[in-house]
C-alpha cells in the first residue's frame, strides 16, 4: 500500500502474514473443534456435517460456567446463525431438536 519509493524506509512498519492450516489438523479441545466446525459450517463446506457434530459439543459447552465472564456458549452459537448459510436457524433448530433438545429453543 506504500509508493514503491518509500518500501525502504526503517519507519514503515513490516508485516508479515501468519496463516495457519488447519485442513489436515485433528480438533483438540473442545472449543478447538467447535471453532473448526463453525468455520466449516459458516463456509458451506459440508454444514449439515457441521451442525450434526457440533450440536454435541454446543451441549457439553452450555453446562460448564462462563470462562472468564465470556459465555462461550452464546459467542459459538451466535457465530453460527449469524455466518452460516440460508436455513441455518431451522436446520439448527431441527439438529438440536433430535441431538440436544435441552438446546431448544436457544
Amino acid at each position: 500500500m506504500f509508493p514503491l519509493a518509500l518500501r525502504d524506509q526503517p519507519w514503515l512498519p513490516r508485516f508479515r502474514p501468519v496463516l495457519f492450516d488447519q485442513t489436515e489438523m485433528a480438533p483438540g479441545a473442545r472449543s478447538g473443534r467447535l471453532l473448526q466446525l463453525a468455520m466449516m459450517h459458516a463456509f458451506d463446506q459440508a454444514p449439515a456435517e457441521a451442525r450434526e457434530r457440533f450440536t454435541p459439543l454446543l451441549a457439553e459447552l452450555k453446562q460448564e460456567p462462563s470462562s472468564g465472564g465470556v459465555d462461550y456458549y452464546n459467542v459459538f452459537l451466535g457465530y453460527i446463525q449469524d455466518t452460516g448459510p440460508a436455513g441455518t436457524q431451522q436446520a439448527m433448530d431441527e439438529v438440536m431438536r433430535c441431538r440436544a433438545p435441552e438446546l431448544r429453543g436457544d
